[in-house]
């Protein structure tokens, strides 16, 4: 912990000494969990301050993409910020099940900042079936 520390505070003295345009948009990748069970996978992104208009979610047989952007509220001018530690902006996350999902019987909500994507696995888990071999 002592080096994380340190580290952090180093990171935010140089920060504070850098010249920082506040309207550029700042990198967001919004923290992610995802299990598995026999028959789905389950994923779990923090989310907060966006709504599912916000979101974009794409799954084409085992990779899952989510795209969405939290845009910073304009109400308060920048002169006004003592300090911006929230990140803004566009964000992507792809991930590689191991096998197939159920694009139809995916189910997907968000509550209180938290969006859950349950992805049923396809009935044949993506196995290979068994090919004949003839010999000659």
């Amino acid at each position: 912990m002592f080096v994380h520390d340190r580290m952090s505070k180093l990171f935010e003295y140089a920060m504070a000494n850098l010249s920082v345009d506040l309207n550029a948009p700042s990198p967001w990748v919004p923290p992610c969990d995802i299990y598995e069970t026999a028959a789905s996978f389950t994923m779990k992104v923090e989310a907060p301050g966006l709504d599912l208009a916000d979101i974009v979610l794409e799954i084409n047989d085992n990779v899952v993409t989510v795209v969405g952007a939290r845009k910073r509220e304009r109400k308060i001018s920048d002169e006004n910020y003592l300090r911006i530690e929230r990140n803004y902006g566009r964000f992507m996350r792809r991930f590689i099940l191991p096998c197939m999902v159920d694009e139809n019987s995916v189910s997907v909500t968000l509550n209180d900042g938290l969006l859950t994507v349950r992805m049923p696995k396809k009935e044949n888990h993506g196995k290979a079936a068994p090919v004949e071999i003839k010999v000659e």
